[in-house]
C-alpha cells in the first residue's frame, strides 16, 4: 500500500497534470474536454471535493470583526473608552479546524490554474478558492 503521509503527518501533494485549456488561432478552445477530463482526473486525486460533487462541503469561517476600543463620555461627563468585542478567537478557531480543508482547496486550485493558458490567466486572478473556479 503507497504511503500517502510525510514526517509531519499531513497527506502529501498529489502532483497531477490536467489536460491543459488549448486555444486555436480561430478562437476556439478544448475547453469541454478539458472539463470532462478534469472533473475525472481530480475525483481520482481526491480533490473534486474541492470544487463540487456530492462531498464538496466547505467549512464555515465567519467574517472577521475586530475588537475596537470607543472613547466616550460617561453620564457624568467624564471620558471613558470602552472596548467592544470582536470575534478573533471565533475565527482562528474556525481556520485552525478547517486547515486541512483549505490545504486540499489550495491545492485542488492550484492544480487547476496550472492549465490555464498564461494569456487567460485573468480569468483565474481574483479566485480565492477552487469552487470559483468551477
Amino acid at each position: 500500500m503507497a504511503n500517502n503521509q510525510n514526517n509531519s503527518g499531513e497527506k502529501e501533494w498529489k502532483g497531477i497534470k490536467l489536460t491543459p485549456i488549448k486555444e486555436e488561432e480561430d478562437g476556439s478552445n478544448n475547453y469541454s474536454e478539458f472539463r470532462q477530463k478534469s472533473i475525472l482526473d481530480l475525483d481520482a486525486a481526491d480533490y473534486w471535493k474541492y470544487v463540487d460533487g456530492p462531498d464538496y462541503n466547505p467549512p464555515a469561517i465567519p467574517e472577521l470583526k475586530p475588537s475596537q476600543q470607543v472613547q466616550g463620555f460617561d453620564a457624568s461627563g467624564n471620558s471613558v473608552t470602552i472596548t467592544v468585542p470582536g470575534n478573533e478567537t471565533l475565527v482562528a478557531a474556525a481556520k485552525k479546524q478547517a486547515e486541512a480543508w483549505l490545504a486540499g482547496d489550495k491545492k485542488a486550485h492550484a492544480t487547476i490554474v496550472k492549465a490555464v493558458p498564461i494569456g487567460r490567466l485573468y480569468v483565474v486572478r481574483d479566485c480565492k478558492s477552487a469552487i470559483n473556479l468551477n
